[in-house]
């Protein structure tokens, strides 16, 4: 599991940051379920393209 921008550098002090954000009304997702909130239907042209977003390497 890959975290972003939550600062934490080992997996306790991960996790921490993480309890920080939720306690400060954050809320902790995934790119693919941002993603997922923000296509609702992956049959569009839009949402086949987001879908193959996911899939590529960055």
């Amino acid at each position: 599991m890959q975290v972003d921008a939550c600062g934490g550098m080992t997996p306790r002090t991960e996790q921490a940051a993480l309890r920080q954000i939720e306690t400060a009304g954050g809320v902790v997702t995934s790119v693919a379920g941002l993603v997922s909130d923000m296509v609702r239907d992956f049959t569009t042209p839009v949402g086949r393209q987001a879908i193959a977003s996911l899939h590529e390497p960055v």
